[in-house]
């Protein structure tokens, strides 16, 4: 029978050769003959999208990777802060001035305000200010002066917006939304709506990090989605079963980096301090009932670190899978008969909950 098993890898970005390795899939033995399922790749949201959909012939599953490409493509230019004449853009040269009508924004931050309002703040989707400022993905990054770390988490509080209705305004001027801990989430949120409406049997999809694995596969056996080893996406650490519909994100500080006079600076900054995230962790899944509380939750919990992130995970009824930097691979208790530890180099602990 065929066994299907998804990687989701944390590797830089920096090259496309990189991202192209982010989450690829791996097949064994002989597709089902029904329904007939083929594979697209492409580039959306600064990173690799695989997508394989299950449909009654070649035709039909093309035809249904590409209107799910354009679902993501869609969403990107509704939230993407670098488009300019998406939703997110026009509210951030408004910052500070005027309410601009977004109902796409206004809704993600409907969506996330409540895991923000929990991380204490620590997850914020006002975050352009200091990401802009690090540019970790950028051609010559560098870390930035105090001064200007200062100045720009000032303006990176959560609550640093208001919303009327489906118009949203920034509180300062030189503030912007970036929802890059949400979007990917988003789009597999997007996608699995999609495939509801096309009456679509069954489906894979990947956005970076975040995973949809959608309806039973033909064959009755588990989708299999496997958490590569923080910073080598060859390697499998282990990997979880589902029979059916799930969303997964994985947030990382091996997914995108750089190096400086021997010292690594991953892109899941701080709010508070401006900085890099420093709590002992590699990596976290995180599987919850959607696309975008498990990528917000999962970026929560690597900036809260894994004991503080457990409580938040309760609130939510979220489960996780934290892999620390010293080899410790932690589960908790709603993963735990789901997960398999395949890497020999690291323990496996179940979380104290």
């Amino acid at each position: 029978m065929q066994r299907k098993k998804i990687v989701v890898a944390l590797v830089s970005l920096a090259a496309a050769a990189a991202l192209a390795a982010c989450v690829f899939f791996l097949y064994r033995g002989t597709a089902p003959a029904v329904p007939f399922a083929r594979t697209k790749t492409g580039f959306a949201m600064n990173t690799a999208v695989t997508l394989t959909a299950y449909a009654q012939d070649g035709a039909a599953s093309d035809d249904l990777n590409a209107e799910l490409l354009r679902e993501i493509s869609k969403l990107e230019n509704q939230i993407s802060w670098n488009i300019s004449s998406s939703e997110t853009a026009k509210i951030n040269r408004a910052a500070g001035a005027e309410f601009v009508e977004a109902p796409t924004v206004a809704g993600l931050l409907r969506q996330t305000a409540p895991v923000c309002e929990a991380s204490g703040g620590l997850l914020s989707p006002l975050m352009l200010p200091l990401s802009r400022l690090w540019d970790v993905t950028g051609d010559s990054p560098s870390s930035p002066q105090p001064e200007e770390i200062t100045a720009a988490a000032a303006l990176c509080e959560a609550d640093g917006y208001t919303l009327d209705g489906d118009c949203v305004k920034l509180l300062h001027k030189g503030a912007g939304l970036d929802f890059g801990a949400f979007g990917k989430g988003a789009a597999c949120d997007r996608l699995a709506a999609c495939l509801q409406a096309s009456d679509a049997p069954a489906a894979v999809c990947s956005v970076g990090g975040s995973v949809l694995v959608y309806g039973r596969k033909p064959d009755d056996t588990d989708w299999l989605v496997s958490i590569a080893v923080p910073g080598d996406s060859n390697r499998s650490l282990g990997e979880l079963a589902f029979s059916d519909t799930a969303f997964l994100s994985t947030s990382g500080s091996y997914e995108r980096y750089f190096i400086e006079d021997g010292k690594r600076y991953h892109h899941i900054l701080n709010p508070e301090t401006g900085y890099p995230a420093e709590t002992g962790l590699a990596s976290v899944t995180v599987a919850s009932d959607t696309g975008v509380l498990s990528d917000a939750l999962s970026t929560a919990c690597f900036l809260l670190g894994y004991e503080k992130s457990l409580p938040l995970l309760k609130a939510f009824s979220a489960e996780a899978v934290f892999v620390t930097e010293d080899r410790t691979v932690y589960v908790t208790s709603g993963l735990s008969g789901r997960f398999r530890l395949t890497d020999k180099d690291y323990v496996r602990k179940e979380a104290a909950q």
